[in-house]
């Protein structure tokens, strides 16, 4: 029997779950798209997410072709994970030109929702003379900025890593399959199934991130 007949069940119930969680996160990116855009970390890590769904949903298809073959199985897997290497790069080079959003958190529907528009029609409101306010106590003066200086960085490159871990890890495990396969060596089927298992995992904890953090 083909080694690759032993998983049919399992690539079978992969792609099932793989297919349905991508459409639920392309449902959440839909309904709070503006949202997404206006924060460039949730949309790369958004091409991120579905890029390795994708790819295990193509993997698991792959994977029920009859009489396919090992070495032809790992060539098609590695030439997805280059694209999807691109793909996870680039999100990861957007996540580290913008750490704050590595670590997103928004607080409205917007960056601009702190100067809400006023109805029409009515004044706009006075804000008072900032030199006729008193001196603002030293004792009560924060440390550290609340959107800038060393703590954010810190937060934000923990954030970094932690997305590292969640996009990278399993497209590694993806990569170590398709050379074991590509070797005509099939453990790495097992290379394969951790890494889809890793990318399911990932893009669940992002249509959390997608569908509650955004609106909080």
């Amino acid at each position: 029997m083909d080694e690759l007949e032993l998983w049919t069940g399992f690539n079978g119930a992969l792609a099932a779950a793989s297919a349905a969680l991508a459409g639920l996160i392309m449902v959440v990116l839909s309904v709070n798209v503006r949202e997404v855009l206006a924060y460039p970390g949730v949309s790369a890590r958004a091409a991120a997410s579905l890029a390795l769904l994708v790819l295990t949903l193509v993997c698991s298809l792959l994977g029920l072709i009859p009489a396919g073959g090992t070495v032809a199985y790992g060539a098609l897997t590695l030439a997805g994970c280059v694209v999807v290497w691109a793909i996870a790069g680039r999100a990861m080079y957007v996540l580290a030109r913008n750490p704050a959003s590595a670590a997103h958190r928004p607080g409205g529907s917007g960056p601009d929702d702190s100067c809400p528009t006023p109805p029409p029609g009515s004044r706009p409101a006075q804000h008072p003379d900032p030199r006729s306010a008193p001196p603002a106590d030293p004792r009560s003066t924060p440390l550290v900025e609340p959107h800038g200086g060393r703590a954010t960085n810190r937060d934000g490159l923990r954030h970094l890593a932690g997305n590292g871990v969640v996009f990278l890890g399993p497209l590694v495990l993806f990569s170590v399959g398709g050379v074991l396969l590509l070797l005509g060596l099939p453990s790495g089927t097992y290379w394969l199934a951790y890494g889809s298992l890793g990318a399911l995992a990932g893009s669940m904890l992002f249509s959390w991130i997608a569908l509650i953090e955004i609106l909080r």
